[in-house]
């Protein structure tokens, strides 16, 4: 867009050419001597002329456009972009030199715009790409989901590329694959850092064409950062491509659902030992996603040593497979404690039919984390299946957690209710006798969670203060649950669902929500000999802030011990707080204290919200920090 400048130039410039139009029109055109045709004439020869001095000015003042103003280094950076763009159609530096002398002189001069080529159709293609300067590596991003061209492919001279390229990603039928990577990898990668070659969704007909091709690149890729690997139903793991060099391991295969009979040869390069053994070569590895890669490996044979891999660098371990094979994993792998964990049960409904997914829930859950999401969602827009997600965690991305999820296919007649059994169990199963705080999070198209879901998921998270993002259509069955007083044999199960609850957090309530949240704080609050909270938080929308009954009284716990309702006053005044007013408040003698007192006392009532819980339920709650309030 033009701005001030460019407009008043404009303006007067074309000021200046219609002034000199008019006297020429002036000057000729009243000439009583010329007949009507020669005047037409002399108009449209003026006019014709109009329009030439107009696209002149256009292309001058073009000059004057911020996007001509830039530098050409950063103009270069925009034109390797958009070459660089993945699409059917990229832009081709050929392209963008017809569009001024400027550009023309840009895209000759910056060697990077030259890096994206497109797919070659001869051989002289390939070789007026590699006539540019080379100082810059070549970038192959190359698509093709034409099955016929598999022929053409085979004809071309890809290894002329393989010297020079930084970074390969394919994404083609296994045939039109195979025909690419015999060629590329027929020679050595010396600057190869990334490579990715996915095998097209809609061709996995021939299963000799989905093994990962052996020797590509012959083993020389000193370089190679990043290898990724999808679709391929079977990678030999002696390959010389999983070197030390590596950081990043992505491999997803398809199953055992496209591997033959035949095919399972005793081959040691594809059995588990043979995957343990690649691992071991990989000290430096920092990410690791493995699909379906245990299960297909033990096809082949089975783990025959003792030997762990050893990957302390690791950041983030990520394995979906079936129960069994991420256990076999992990028991064979050495990581280190801040290592991220993320387990996806594949089939999870025959899983839990087959009684294998509650035993591998309550082993892997072995530390203590303060929070818990939960998750319910589609996995994507446009697959087939939904997933339930559980994210451990203590607060903080840098310090260790740990994801648990499973994905169930979707099926004709699959109801709303989909998740309900399944959700159950893995809650119930799971370690939670640490968990501070759950969040939960349901798309709009699962049924509500039930009554009996709450008693049974949560009977053993005894720490519980905080419920978060609890809808509407929630507030109930929690309610309900709140006000449940059971009696069960079973050992550590709880008598009542969140003993310690301090503060249900709510989205789009209404004042039903409000009114059954307060009544579940009166029930549980009158039962004889239990050890309910007096009181919880329920914080709902700001457009019910005006209902009183919306925000309940929580406790202030003095240093004396007494204890007196306080009220949280709006979020703009929000000035005062807890303990505040005395000098020297100290939590620990102010919990000592009124355990005393209540001791003393005996007055009956069921104990409260203790001075440490209401600290970090306001802290979380108000964003207070009670270190530098206390000092």
């Amino acid at each position: 867009m033009e701005n001030a400048l460019s407009e008043h130039i404009q303006d007067s410039w074309m000021s200046f050419l219609y002034s000199q139009i008019d006297n020429r029109l002036v000057r000729d055109v009243p000439n009583s001597s010329l007949d009507i045709s020669d005047k037409r004439m002399i108009l449209s020869k003026h006019l014709a002329s109009v329009r030439t001095a107009e696209n002149l000015l256009c292309q001058h003042l073009n000059f004057l456009l911020p996007v001509y103003r830039l530098p050409d280094e950063i103009l270069a950076h925009i034109m390797k972009y958009a070459c660089s763009e993945d699409a059917s159609l990229p832009y081709l530096p050929t392209r963008l030199m017809s569009v001024s002398r400027r550009w023309c002189a840009v895209v000759r001069s910056f060697a990077e715009i030259w890096a994206y080529p497109p797919i070659p159709d001869s051989q002289a293609c390939i070789e007026a790409a590699l006539s540019r300067d080379r100082s810059v590596p070549l970038h192959l991003r190359w698509h093709i989901s034409d099955p016929s061209m598999s022929r053409s492919l085979e004809d071309n001279a890809f290894d002329l590329y393989t010297p020079t390229c930084g970074s390969i990603t394919l994404s083609a039928t296994s045939a039109n694959l195979q025909a690419i990577l015999f060629s590329l990898g027929s020679v050595e990668a010396p600057v190869l850092e990334y490579v990715s070659v996915e095998v097209d969704l809609d061709d996995r007909e021939d299963p000799n064409n989905l093994r990962w091709p052996p020797n590509l690149f012959q083993g020389a890729t000193p370089r190679l950062r990043d290898l990724n690997i999808y679709d391929f139903a079977c990678v030999n793991w002696s390959d010389a491509l999983f070197s030390s060099t590596l950081r990043k391991l992505d491999v997803r295969l398809l199953g055992s659902d496209h591997i033959h009979a035949d095919d399972l040869t005793d081959d040691a390069g594809l059995s588990f030992q043979g995957l343990i053994d690649a691992l071991d070569r990989l000290p430096w590895l920092e990410e690791l996603v493995l699909s379906r890669c245990v299960s297909t490996s033990l096809l082949y044979g089975p783990r025959t040593s003792e030997r762990t891999a050893d990957l302390q660098h690791l950041d983030l371990l990520a394995i979906m497979d079936d129960p069994e094979s991420c256990s076999l994993l992990v028991e064979a792998l050495v990581i280190g404690t801040h290592t991220l964990v993320a387990y996806t049960i594949f089939d999870a409904n025959e899983h839990l039919m087959g009684g294998k997914l509650g035993p591998f829930l309550r082993s892997r859950v072995t530390e203590c984390f303060h929070n818990l999401d939960i998750f319910v969602s589609h996995e994507d827009e446009d697959d087939d299946s939904r997933r339930i997600d559980f994210f451990f965690h203590n607060g903080e991305l840098t310090v260790a957690h740990m994801i648990v999820g499973a994905v169930v296919n979707i099926e004709p007649g699959l109801t709303p209710d989909w998740y309900r059994d399944l959700w159950t169990t893995m809650s119930a199963s799971l370690d939670m006798r640490h968990v501070w705080s759950i969040r939960i999070s349901l798309d709009s198209d699962a049924a509500m969670i039930t009554k009996p879901m709450w008693l049974k998921a949560f009977a053993h998270a005894s720490q519980v203060v905080r419920v978060i993002c609890v809808e509407s259509r929630q507030v109930p069955s929690l309610s309900h649950a709140l006000c449940h007083h059971q009696k069960s044999s079973e050992r550590k199960v709880l008598e009542q669902l969140f003993p310690r609850l301090a503060a249900v957090c709510t989205f789009g309530t209404m004042p039903r929500d409000v009114f059954l949240l307060k009544r579940a704080l009166n029930i549980r609050r009158s039962v004889p000999g239990g050890r309910a909270l007096g009181y919880f938080l329920i914080d709902c929308e700001p457009a019910l802030r005006r209902i009183t009954q919306a925000r309940a009284q929580i406790v202030c716990v003095y240093p004396d011990g007494k204890r007196v309702p306080w009220f949280a006053p709006p979020r703009a005044k929000r000035t005062t707080i807890p303990g505040q007013r005395f000098e020297g408040f100290d939590v620990r003698r102010a919990v000592k204290a009124m355990r005393s007192k209540q001791r003393a006392k005996k007055l009956g009532k069921p104990p409260r919200l203790s001075a440490t819980e209401h600290r970090s339920t306001l802290e979380a709650e108000y964003e207070i920090d009670f270190d530098s309030v206390f000092q």
